[in-house]
């Protein structure tokens, strides 16, 4: 009986240092199972996180766009401001734009029909798709201004390339001319012929030309030309001083023609 017994437990250790081992290689797939799951895990989040940030970026850069339109660095008073009692000489202004396809979409949204008034360019709110369009790539727009002055200097603004849809700006104005008017006169004032650039600064001061006339109540905008859009121009904001801001000497000097 005792030989049975050693017999048996010479069979039964075998079996019980495999079942060990076994059980050491299960363990040990599991720790790598869990390893591997753990790293996989690690990777979604990893990109997760990536691609929040991605998004955050694009809309910090956006933001900080909008930011830049809406700030004022001109630092001049401006006499073509609505609010300050400038108006749209609507008999001596092109007829805005008209589409079969009424609206415009950017991300889903309606941005603007485009027929609005042109006394938006005289506002300082220059969202995305709140401006003023003109059929083609030639026409004009005339201001009473808010004052009787002598101008020397206007500013034009569009909105950047990096928040346009679809990503690009070519129906911003491209070469245009500025005219003084008064009332009782037919014939009028040339302050000179300039060109916006689509690739500067989306704000852009130009320093008129001087002429014999002392000072002007109207002023005209006349466009020549965009940057390739041949359905439609827009001008987003059009602004009129008799201060010439700081920066303005050598800027507007190189477009002028």
């Amino acid at each position: 009986m005792w030989y049975d017994h050693h017999l048996l437990s010479g069979r039964i250790r075998p079996l019980q240092d495999e079942l060990e081992d076994l059980q050491a290689e299960i363990g040990f797939v599991r720790k790598a199972a869990h390893e591997e799951a753990r790293h996989v895990v690690e990777q979604a989040l990893e990109k997760q996180r990536a691609l929040v940030i991605s998004e955050q970026q694009v809309l910090g850069m956006v933001n900080n766009a909008v930011k830049k339109l809406q700030e004022d660095d001109i630092q001049v008073p401006d006499y073509a401001l609505k609010s300050a009692g400038a108006s749209i000489l609507k008999s001596q202004t092109s007829d805005s734009y008209e589409s079969d396809n009424a609206q415009m979409l950017w991300h889903n949204i309606v941005l603007w029909n485009y027929s609005p008034d042109p006394d938006i360019i005289l506002q300082p709110d220059v969202n995305p798709g709140n401006c003023w369009a003109f059929a083609g790539t030639e026409g004009h727009v005339t201001v009473k201004l808010a004052e009787v002055i002598r101008p020397v200097a206007v500013t034009l603004q569009h909105i950047p390339r990096a928040i346009s849809h679809p990503g690009d700006i070519t129906s911003a104005l491209k070469d245009f001319a500025i005219y003084g008017l008064n009332e009782g006169t037919e014939e009028a004032a040339s302050l000179g012929q300039f060109t916006y650039d689509s690739e500067g600064d989306p704000i852009q001061t130009f320093k008129l030309e001087e002429t014999k006339a002392d000072k002007f109540k109207y002023i005209q905008l006349k466009v020549l030309s965009n940057w390739g859009n041949p359905e439609y121009t827009c001008i987003y904001r059009f602004r009129v001083h008799r201060e010439l801001p700081r920066h303005v000497q050598t800027d507007s000097e190189d477009s002028r023609k």
